[in-house]
């Protein structure tokens, strides 16, 4: 049996991203054959990927194979109709409304990635969210089997010595709010500089 990987992208830094790394180095340690798939991806992390569109090559009903769902994407189809064992770890969708205004292709993503939410409810073994919230989403899409898995991160990282230049411009005795996020209107970064 492999275990693998699917997802839309896989990006630096990103935590969907460094939590399928973290999947793939565990199972890897247990013996696992286990690849990550995908379509999109930065190129500091091309170590660690291979292009989905090769998985139909080694696919088999004894895998079994997890897809990190966020996004409408290709990588979805295939995903829905490989005979392997199908875990879905779901980490939310942002309603396509928020993006309207201000980005064409993250509006159609996620607008497409909603009717694949519904659509496919049928076609996996197993659907797990990465919180409480996101596993409701799911029953209520009608997938069945449902649990929470939340985010694998080694937080072990963040014990390294930060950037010298960047401590030297930030420990100056003020405080410093960082925000994380896209700057996109759902996102609130105002109501951080309002505090």
């Amino acid at each position: 049996m492999e275990i693998h990987q699917f997802a839309a992208t896989l990006t630096f830094g990103d935590a969907i991203s460094d939590e399928m790394i973290e999947i793939q180095k565990t199972l890897r340690k247990h013996g696992y054959k286990s690849d990550i798939f995908i379509k999109y991806y930065d190129p500091r992390v091309a170590g660690y990927i291979r292009d989905f569109r090769e998985y139909e090559k080694i696919s088999s009903k004894d895998n079994v194979v997890i897809f990190h769902f966020s996004i409408g994407s290709p990588v979805s189809k295939l995903f829905y109709r490989i005979p392997d064992k199908k875990i879905m770890l779901y980490h939310n969708i942002t309603p396509y409304q928020y993006f309207l205004d201000y980005h064409r292709i993250l509006t159609k993503e996620c607008f497409k990635g909603r009717l694949e939410l519904k659509r496919f409810s049928d076609k996996v073994d197993l659907a797990l969210g990465d919180s409480e919230f996101n596993r409701i989403e799911l029953e209520e899409s009608g997938y069945r089997n449902t649990g929470v898995l939340p985010l694998l991160l080694n937080l072990s990282k963040f014990d390294e010595k930060g950037d010298p230049v960047i401590s030297r411009i930030f420990d100056n005795g003020k405080t410093t709010i960082l925000f994380v996020g896209r700057v996109i209107p759902n996102k609130k970064f105002e109501d951080v500089i309002k505090t």
